[in-house]
């Protein structure tokens, strides 16, 4: 339940509080992680100018070549892979922000009308999750290799950074996620929602 994102600074930028009146490279403004962004930049008070971006390459790119100030990229690049680039690591999204960001969304017609295929796949989930923690880190280490690119010699980095980030019980713990739902909702002038309209966390008691 820490989002998976990481902002970077170009050199001699190492702060939030250095970014104000700065050019700040992010996601499309209706993603997720904009949105995480933003509210972690509001709680410093700062102000910069966004410019959304199409991916994680454009993003490094700009950041690369002076273009902008800092930078938002995912899990695509984990932090000793932008290393070579020169830049600073200024926050990792997720001592910010504290809430499930990655799990399994199905329609409200299919919830309804197919709960044993939902059951199914949140099994399926989990199974995966539970991977993530196995002492064994054969499969984990051959997933990485194999399906995200992963380089031999960052694949301890990338472990330790999934098992920092997931856990093992594919739920959020109890007291953060409400409070990170009413903050979001506050930092997007929304009124804010329960936990439980939002998230459907019984098919894990179910299978756990």
């Amino acid at each position: 339940d820490r989002p998976m994102f990481w902002l970077y600074g170009r050199p001699g930028i190492s702060s939030l509080e250095q970014l104000n009146q700065a050019r700040v490279a992010t996601f499309p403004e209706l993603a997720a992680p904009a949105r995480f962004l933003q509210k972690m930049l509001g709680d410093v008070g700062v102000a910069p100018g966004l410019l959304p971006s199409r991916d994680d390459v454009a993003r490094l790119g700009l950041l690369a070549s002076g273009s902008v100030d800092a930078a938002l990229l995912s899990s695509h690049y984990l932090p000793a892979e932008v290393a070579y680039a020169g830049v600073t690591q200024i926050a990792f999204m997720g001592d910010h922000v504290r809430l499930p960001s990655t799990g399994l969304a199905v329609t409200g017609k299919l919830y309804e009308e197919q709960p044993a295929l939902v059951a199914a796949m949140v099994a399926i989930f989990q199974r995966a999750m539970k991977a993530v923690f196995d002492r064994d880190d054969t499969l984990l280490r051959r997933a990485l290799t194999e399906y995200f690119g992963k380089p031999e010699h960052s694949l301890d980095q990338a472990i330790k950074v999934l098992r920092d980030c997931y856990n093992p019980f594919c739920n959020s713990y109890g007291n953060k996620l409400q409070p990170a739902i009413d903050a979001m909702a506050a930092g997007m002038g929304l009124a804010s929602r329960d936990a439980g309209e939002l998230y459907e966390f019984k098919y894990l008691a179910i299978n756990n």
